[in-house]
């Protein structure tokens, strides 16, 4: 990757001004990947990456129907009048020129070079997270490579989506786990299951999500008695006796889709009568990454 990088950003785009010759380095390799998108409407995005001077712009643009930043897979479009790689120079910062109603009138876009032939190739990925301090990977407790079917508190969300995975109201970012040394877990029973995991953690016979009161129906961590939690306390042996449901707390969890976009097969910028040939076989333009937050229905 590093020699095509080397390749593309040694390229140069030659203009004629009075006989003389202007250089213009495309050099967008640190560049954040941009999106332009009318979310009400999915036919057309546009994709652009700034110069550090902000002057200068690497445009992709494409129309279709799909949902390009959340279907699985990837997806080939050819260049045409549709589909449109452009790089611009502007006579000013324009960071605030894109993503407009309106085009403004400043800055101005002085030269404007547009690939005549190529493929822009987007694959997407999607990583699903509960964001409870443990990898995903780690989740997989009978190490058989799938995620889907580790579900400690059978409540229909496997662990590596489930904020609290032993289904006892706590939730297992605030149960001890170490993630330099799992096996160094917190265990407050020493029964060798990691609190995260077990539903009775200090090991009293009152379940967790039972050590309860009116006032914190869903959140045994705020039923404490001197200056410890009773769910911690095997010297407290409390089972919520009311009349009200206890109910599971809210669940969410975030699916990560990252869009990893290149244009393959070589391309042509073309413009001021010029043409310049990008013959490698595939360029990295970069990433997108859309995140929704999802909230699980028990």
């Amino acid at each position: 990757m590093k020699k095509i990088l080397f390749v593309f950003i040694s390229l140069f785009i030659f203009s004629c001004d009075d006989g003389e010759f202007n250089v213009e380095v495309l050099d967008f390799d640190d560049s954040a990947v941009n999106l332009c998108k009318d979310f009400t409407e999915l036919d057309e995005y546009v994709f652009y990456k700034l110069s550090d001077d902000k002057t200068k712009a690497l445009i992709i643009q494409l129309e279709t129907n799909d949902d390009l930043l959340r279907d699985i897979g990837t997806v080939t479009f050819n260049l045409s009048a549709a589909n449109k790689i452009l790089y611009r120079i502007f006579d000013g910062d324009a960071s605030s020129f894109f993503c407009n109603e309106v085009q403004p009138a400043n800055p101005k876009v002085i030269e404007e070079w547009t690939a005549s032939a190529g493929t822009i190739e987007i694959e997407t990925v999607l990583a699903k997270d509960d964001n409870d301090g443990i990898d995903s990977e780690d989740e997989d407790l009978n190490n058989d490579g799938d995620l889907e079917n580790d579900d400690s508190d059978q409540d229909g969300l496997p662990n590596y989506i489930d904020l609290d995975d032993d289904g006892d109201n706590v939730p297992t970012s605030q149960e001890g786990y170490d993630a330099d040394n799992p096996e160094n877990s917190r265990d407050t029973d020493g029964d060798g299951i990691f609190d995260y995991l077990d539903p009775d953690d200090d090991g009293d016979g009152v379940d967790t999500r039972l050590e309860v009161t009116d006032n914190n129906l869903d959140s045994p961590a705020n039923n404490i008695n001197n200056d410890i939690a009773n769910y911690l306390n095997p010297e407290v042996a409390d089972a919520y006796s009311g009349t009200e449901t206890i109910t599971n707390r809210e669940h969410r969890y975030t699916n990560g889709y990252s869009n990893t976009i290149r244009i393959i097969n070589g391309f042509q910028l073309q413009g001021n009568g010029q043409e310049i040939k990008y013959e490698v076989s595939g360029f990295d333009y970069g990433t997108y990454e859309t995140t929704d937050t999802i909230t699980h229905e028990f």
